[in-house]
């Protein structure tokens, strides 16, 4: 049996030693770069009489020029209606994805869109809840975009805003059929200096 000479056992410690910081440096970039690409912020999507989620009298009617007046919504409210309506937790898309309904809630967005609105008890909304990974203090920007611009849109752009004070969650609604696939819609999210953009699929 061959030994090596103490200068040798100590060259190949240190070669050793160089080769794990070398590993272990390179799996903390692999990490970072897992951890930068993962989505940041999950969605919770609940489809719900629209008189609830813009209390008292629904949204507007804007070709009219009317301006809604809902009623600020708490998260504990929206968590109680995730337990007495359709509801879906997804995380946001990645880049030149689009948020999947999922066969349940495209299929009651679908009904909805043939279905007779005769009175404002018929009208349906989407709460949106935004959630990040943790706490934050920034301001929050969602854009609707119209893609389809062939005809007289049954809505118009918008733009709402709003601010997370050390919170982690932001609650959004609009009127349902905004989400429908067949319309084009586009959301795009600014927060923190990033910005998600996304549309709805089946």
């Amino acid at each position: 049996m061959l030994i090596a000479p103490a200068g040798d056992s100590t060259r190949i410690r240190r070669l050793k030693m160089k080769k794990i910081s070398l590993f272990l440096f390179l799996m903390g970039i692999y990490s970072l770069s897992l951890a930068q690409e993962s989505p940041d912020i999950s969605l919770t999507l609940i489809f719900m009489p629209e008189k609830y989620a813009c209390n008292p009298d629904g949204y507007a009617d804007y070709i009219k020029g009317e301006a809604s007046g809902c009623v600020p919504l708490t998260i504990n409210q929206v968590e109680k209606w995730k337990r007495a309506y359709v509801f879906i937790k997804t995380e946001i898309p990645s880049p030149d994805s689009n948020l999947s309904l999922g066969n349940r809630l495209f299929g009651l967005l679908d009904a909805y869109r043939t279905a007779p609105i005769n009175t404002a008890d018929d009208r349906k909304s989407i709460v949106v809840i935004f959630d990040w990974k943790s706490a934050r203090t920034t301001d929050v920007r969602l854009t609707r975009k119209i893609m389809n611009t062939t005809g007289r849109l049954p809505f118009p752009e918008m733009t709402w805003e709003g601010r997370l004070q050390e919170e982690r969650r932001w609650i959004h609604h609009e009127r349902a059929d905004a989400f429908l696939p067949i319309h084009r819609v586009t959301w795009i999210l600014e927060s923190g200096g990033r910005t998600w953009e996304f549309g709805t699929a089946p």
